[in-house]
């Protein structure tokens, strides 16, 4: 083998890894993500129930002016439908 193709197949051998460390490096987070996903998926169920733990505070506490625990109820319940509507998306994608 002359000098020539010994530095060619080297520099092709380089050019390889090189392209086979960035390959590895962009699919490596995929590997990650069932487990990110069922972190988030926890993370959700954790606001939830702060969530049903607020609602049910806010019907308890009858010191608040009559107007506020509608109001709060409201905003309550809405916050909880949208936490619904994630946690059926993210066990969906599961």
């Amino acid at each position: 083998m002359d000098p020539l193709s010994i530095v060619a197949s080297a520099v092709a051998l380089f050019q390889a890894a090189d392209r086979l460390g960035s390959l590895l490096g962009s699919i490596k987070p995929f590997f990650n993500a069932a487990r990110d996903v069922a972190a988030l998926l926890n993370e959700v169920h954790i606001i939830r129930n702060s969530l049903e733990e607020l609602q049910a505070t806010a019907t308890i506490d009858i010191s608040a002016p009559p107007e506020h625990p509608p109001r709060l109820q409201g905003a309550i319940a809405i916050c909880l439908r949208h936490v619904s509507q994630l946690e059926h998306l993210i066990s969906k994608t599961c």
